[in-house]
């Protein structure tokens, strides 16, 4: 019965994290999502953070707005680079994510399930998932990084 009451939370958890990656927001943390972000609530970072509104702007709203903001060659090669790097961590770091989840579904299948190595496993992935958040967090700062004040005024005034 102790194992029982013990097990429920941990599969909740679990459930809670593996899903997490497969919810309607994680498409915000994909590069190549065309979804628009919820500006009423600021810019979502994936997994329950927001970043004040108006104040980060990703690689698909600069590329839209390049004529009107004058962005030089400069800062479109920079800005390019950038989503570059960032779509090649997203894709190697959401491989091993998943890669990691799968290890873990594995293990809850046992029988009896070693409890402190699930525990050990569960934090991993939640290391991993805040990793991708804070890596998307830093990609678009710096992107914010590479525009002039006036340019950043010119976006506030698109939202």
């Amino acid at each position: 019965m102790k194992k029982t009451l013990i097990l429920i939370p941990l599969l909740i958890i679990t459930a809670a994290l593996l899903l997490g990656g497969s919810t309607r927001y994680s498409a915000y943390l994909d590069p190549d999502s065309d979804r628009p972000p919820d500006w009423h609530r600021g810019t979502y970072l994936g997994y329950g953070l927001f970043a004040p509104p108006h104040t980060l702007y990703g690689y698909h709203t600069l590329m839209q707005e390049q004529e009107r903001l004058s962005l030089d060659p400069q800062q479109l090669r920079k800005i390019e680079e950038a989503a570059l790097v960032y779509k090649q961590f997203y894709i190697l770091h959401s491989a091993r994510i998943k890669i990691q989840e799968l290890e873990l579904l594995h293990l809850l299948r046992e029988a009896s399930p070693d409890r402190k190595r699930v525990n050990e496993e569960l934090q991993k992935l939640g290391k991993m998932k805040i990793d991708l958040v804070i890596r998307h967090l830093e990609y678009l700062v710096d992107l914010r990084e590479l525009l002039t004040e006036k340019q950043r005024v010119l976006l506030k005034g698109t939202e």
